[in-house]
This record gives C-alpha cells, structure tokens and sequence, in this order.
C-alpha cells in the first residue's frame, strides 16, 4: 500500500491521508459492532475532482473503496472490514446555495444534517428530514440509506426529498444528474439509482434538496392506551378530521421507563405508566384549538393524554420518544431491527410477533418503537443477561430468519428505513425473489464493472 499511499498524498496532500490506528478503527465502521474494522487507509478529499482522482485510480489498480459519512448507520454498510480505502466525506460538509424561489438547498455529502435543518430555518424555510442523528449524520448517508425519520407521514422519505446529486461512479465519471427542476421526464430519472444503493453504485458528493415552508404552529399531544388497534383508530380519526399531521409516533411502556431511569431531567408525565403511547404531532396553523378538540373526540379510545402548552413542553414531549434509542442501550446486549408492515396489519403482526418471541425466545425482552405513521417499528431485542456475544448472535440471527418470515407473510419490509449493508443481506432471500436479486446483481454490474464500489454490501456478485 506504500505506492498508493504516496499517491493518495500526490492527490490530497499529506494531512488528508491517514494510516493511523485510531483513524482506521474510528473510519472503519458505523453504529453497529459485529465486524472487525479492518481498512488500510483513510482518505479526506475536499472537492469533487478529487473523489473523481481517487476513484479513477483505485478503479485502475482494483482498489475497493467504501465511502463513510457520519457513521451512524445501523447496517454495517459503512464497515470496511477487508482491507479497503475508506473515502471520508467529512471535509466535504458546506452548504452551497439556498434557492427560496425554487425550493431547493445544494449542499455537500459531508453536509451535517442539523446544520442543513439551521441554514435553511435562517432564511425563513424548513428541510423535513429529522431524526435522532440529525447532530453527527452526513446528507450523503441519509441519500445512500434512503432515510426515513419522524416526519415522513407528511414529507416522505429521503427519496422524495432529492431533486438532483452530483455522483462519482465507480469507473471515475462525474455524472450531474438533474439539478434545481422540479420536473423532468427527459429519460431515465437516474438519480433514483443512488438513493438508497449505500454507496454501491457510486459515490454522492453533492445534492439539490428540495425544501419547504416552516410549518405554522406545530402542537403535540402524548396519549396513553393500551392496544395497538386503538393507536390505528387514533391515526384514522385524525385523518378523516383532515388534521395536518407531522408526525405520528409510539413506544411501549419499556421503552419510557428506560428513558425516565437514565434520562433524569424527564418525569412521568402521568400518573402512571401505561402499556402503550402515541405522539401525535400537527401543524395547527391559526387554529390553536385544533388539537384540543381532536384530544377531546378520541377521549373513549384513549386511558390518558397530555398536550403541549409552549415551545418547552413541547420539547419535553418529544424528549420521551428522542431519548429511546440511546437510553436502552443501558438495558443490555442489544440487537435491532427495522422493519415495516402495512398499516392496517400492525395489531395482528405485533401480536404475532411477541407470542413468537414470549414462547421461543423468552430470555430477551422485546422493546418496540417506531413511526408507526408510516408503518414502521424498531424491534429491539434485549439480553440483559449479557451472554457470550458469539451466543447471543447466534441466537438472534435464528430470531430475525423467523421474524422475517412473518415479515413476508403480511408482505411488509425487512428493513424500512436503515438499509441492508453486511447485516441483513443474509435475509434478502425472504425478501425479494431470485429475479429481482438478479436484476440488482445486473445493475451492479453495469455502473460497477470490477466491484470496488463498497463491495459485499446488500448483494453478493
């Protein structure tokens, strides 16, 4: 790697090149800890042409690479375990133009997704993807995940978000494809092929995102219940009232204690803890009464409820449901699933689900939340035993394949928002069928001839 290092450093200069231990294993992974870290250089480009450099090179010597954003991914898709070039988009992070006219942002993959939301705020707009990560995730990463988050009830997922990327492909091309149009059928809309692809088809370095209006006056109402098929007719009601929902999320009762055990600025904000919440979130506009009186209509459906009076309750609101995914950590050993279902099958499928996990899998705690708007929920599955990690995989990998056959008979998703990367690739066979696995191993073929472009995640050529 000597001979490539220098001419990484020709490329980069020397202070953007690095071998360091502590900077392979920092570069070389995401969230999860299930593989080895195992990369052979770190590489900090600041422009385009010099991704466009560093590619065409590696393609010429079959060098792998995979790209890393702000690795926080839930996949293992930004994992270089084999030896690869890891190209970090940390320098690439400024936020280019903001175009109110049109609606749009341009900004850099390495671009902070806070920093996006607090640029486009500045200037009177709202960008409406938003999750926990928002602090240290790169807009790279949630195009290559197709992110999904709390708001996309209303606004949709990354996908729906994107007008047009500036990508690097896997044989050193620079394609620019659409930009600052709001329409344009000329062709293939070839974009769509990167969202979502986790930087397997080629490497994103720039974006056009499409903006929006602040919302007017956002309230939010937490209730109490205690079944799911109550929470479906709370999000029905709400919709046939024809409120402007924003967000419309639950948790279990395990999941607040967590949150009231380790977060201790939050209190229970009732009486009691009950089995299930709901976060209803809506843009009221001029009507401040609007939620008050949708509480008041669910009242016979509903054991408890408390609304947000000012900008700080909502904010400690919100905190219930922000601080789940860090405070259950804390239970023990944890593994996670993504998944998604129809809707209207989320009773039956959660029932299913945990009698599944109560009579074969009892040692574990089940704690769900999720985005239950959209149809999404966060399985997570706790040992807090803390068993030999090498047993407790085994075990859980033998969960998921049962889970997701279940999956697959309400025909929902393996992975809703996270991804595939080296975690769940195993399961795509519960998934998706051998054409369609084929038809991908085909597209990766044609923009990825020689499988450099972070190889070994979502397929296997």
């Amino acid at each position: 790697m000597t001979d490539h290092k220098e001419k990484f450093i020709s490329i980069l200069e020397k202070n953007r090149v690095s071998d360091r231990s502590d900077d392979l294993l920092e570069y070389g992974r995401d969230w999860t800890r299930k593989h080895t870290p195992d990369p052979c250089i770190i590489l900090f480009p600041k422009t385009a042409n010099e991704v466009q450099k560093i590619v065409s090179y590696c393609y010429e010597h079959n060098i792998k690479i995979v790209p890393s954003g702000g690795r926080t991914g839930l996949a293992a898709a930004a994992v270089a375990a084999n030896q690869e070039v890891v190209v970090s988009f940390k320098k690439m992070d400024q936020i280019v133009s903001i175009d109110i006219e049109t609606g749009s942002v341009d900004v850099e993959a390495g671009a902070i997704l806070e920093n996006v939301q607090k640029a486009v705020a500045d200037r009177g707009m709202f960008f409406p993807m938003d999750f926990a990560a928002r602090g240290s995730c790169q807009i790279g990463g949630c195009i290559s995940t197709n992110a999904g988050g709390l708001k996309v009830i209303k606004y949709g997922m990354m996908r729906d978000l994107v007008l047009g990327l500036e990508v690097v492909t896997p044989t050193g091309s620079i394609l620019r494809l659409n930009s600052n149009v709001h329409k344009n059928n000329s062709g293939y809309d070839l974009k769509q092929f990167f969202i979502g692809a986790e930087g397997t088809l080629g490497l994103i370095t720039e974006a056009t995102l499409k903006i929006v209006p602040k919302p007017k006056n956002l309230q939010l109402a937490l209730l109490a219940t205690d079944n799911f098929t109550t929470i479906l007719e709370i999000l029905k009601s709400a919709k046939l009232k024809s409120l402007d929902i924003t967000a419309f999320e639950f948790f279990t009762k395990p999941c607040l204690q967590a949150v009231l055990d380790y977060v201790h600025h939050c209190r229970n904000p009732f009486a009691e803890i009950y089995p299930l919440y709901v976060m209803l979130e809506i843009d009221c506009g001029d009507r401040m009464e609007d939620l008050q009186y949708f509480v008041e209509s669910v009242e016979h459906l509903i054991l408890d409820g408390t609304l947000s009076l000012n900008h700080q309750t909502f904010k400690e609101l919100w905190a219930y449901r922000e601080n789940i995914p860090e405070t259950i950590l804390k239970l023990g050993q944890i593994h996670k699933n993504d998944i998604a279902v129809p809707i209207s099958s989320m009773p039956s499928f959660i029932m299913k689900l945990e009698k599944m996990i109560a009579e074969k899998y009892s040692a574990f705690q089940v704690l769900l939340f999720g985005h239950i708007g959209d149809g999404n929920i966060h399985v997570n599955i706790i040992d807090t035993t803390r068993m030999p990690m090498e047993e407790f995989t085994k075990i859980t990998d033998e969960l998921d394949m049962e889970m997701c056959r279940l999956i697959k008979s309400y025909h929902g998703s393996i992975s809703a928002e996270h991804g595939i990367g080296l975690l769940k690739k195993k399961l795509m066979h519960l998934h998706r069928n051998p054409e369609e696995i084929q038809m991908m191993k085909n597209i990766k073929s044609v923009f990825d001839p020689k499988n450099i472009c972070n190889p070994e995640k979502i397929i296997d050529l």
